[in-house]
């Protein structure tokens, strides 16, 4: 075993150690530890803590109050802690939060796509649990393939790639995904791709909560190819219950026009707007830790 591979154990067996410890006193105290220890962290990261704050601030001001990005960059973490108590408990909490607690809405989307014979590609974001979304495609019936992104932790990536292959069609490895992601449309199969996070200096720049960003424009160009029709879709925790909220957005139809370049432009951009329309319905519910905003187009200065 390489030493790197050994730097992985540690952490690795700390998760496991978690979803053992979670499972004992019952999903309700176990989604409490999880928020406990997603404000400890916010607490103590002072860096990601201010970086939350700020992206934050940027993205869905101005505030009246001053300290009103602050209290949503808590509750972000709370969130945050809680949906990974929700995901060490995976498949056990799902399994029981899917039978009584789940509403799904706009389910005629779903049935103008899939049921009329369109081949369709799913996407979303890292909001609400991203994760527990596979429970509620299954309850209608979809049953996806997605990408499999390593994991910088491999020991942990395995393990949790194991969790997902048990409720979804499969996994592609991300290399090589493009040909194996375009068969599967041509065969009528869907396929599930997230698409919120920064995709470097081989993005698309898009507008993304009023800045640009550079965005996986895959779908786009896949949509493009096969005729498929694009379905954005987001499962969140409803405000004070217990109950969450699986929606369909509409279905982006792509508009050929013989210019390529632009046609994946104004689909990457639509299929942005629509997943940052299901965020702004529970904005800390988003993972906005993460730089979204870090590649700029060439001769903006890089983010901080």
């Amino acid at each position: 075993m390489s030493s790197a591979r050994l730097r992985d154990i540690p952490l690795y067996l700390l998760v496991r150690a978690l979803e053992v410890l979670l499972s004992i006193p019952g999903r309700p105290t176990a989604l409490r530890c999880g928020a406990w220890l997603g404000t400890l962290v916010w607490a103590l990261d002072d860096h990601h803590r201010r970086r939350t704050r700020d992206q934050i601030a940027a993205s869905l001001g101005p505030f009246r109050d001053p300290d009103a990005p602050g209290r949503l960059s808590r509750r972000a973490y709370e969130h945050l802690g809680t949906m990974l108590a929700e995901m060490l408990l995976y498949p056990r909490c799902a399994g029981t939060m899917i039978a009584p607690e789940l509403r799904i809405e706009g389910t005629e989307h779903y049935e103008a796509t899939l049921r009329g014979g369109h081949p369709t590609i799913l996407v979303t974001g890292h909001l609400g649990n991203w994760e527990y979304a596979i429970w509620a495609l299954r309850r209608v019936g979809i049953l996806f393939t997605g990408i499999e992104r390593p994991l910088d932790n491999p020991l942990l990536g395995d393990y949790l790639n194991r969790k997902r292959r048990t409720r979804i069609a499969g996994l592609i490895p991300q290399e090589g995904a493009l040909r194996r992601m375009l068969r599967l449309l041509q065969e009528g199969k869907p396929i599930g791709l997230l698409v919120d996070q920064d995709a470097g200096r081989h993005g698309r720049f898009v507008p993304f909560f009023g800045r640009t960003a550079s965005t996986l424009d895959t779908p786009a160009a896949l949509a493009l190819r096969t005729g498929a029709w694009i379905l954005p879709i987001g499962l969140q925790r409803a405000r004070r219950s217990p109950w969450y909220r699986f929606r369909f957005a509409p279905p982006i139809v792509p508009r050929p026009t013989g210019d390529r370049d632009a046609d994946i432009h104004d689909l990457t951009s639509r299929y942005t707007a629509a997943v940052e329309a299901l965020i702004r319905l529970a904005p800390e519910q988003w993972l906005w830790m993460h730089r979204r905003w870090r590649t700029r187009p060439e001769g903006e200065a890089p983010d901080a």
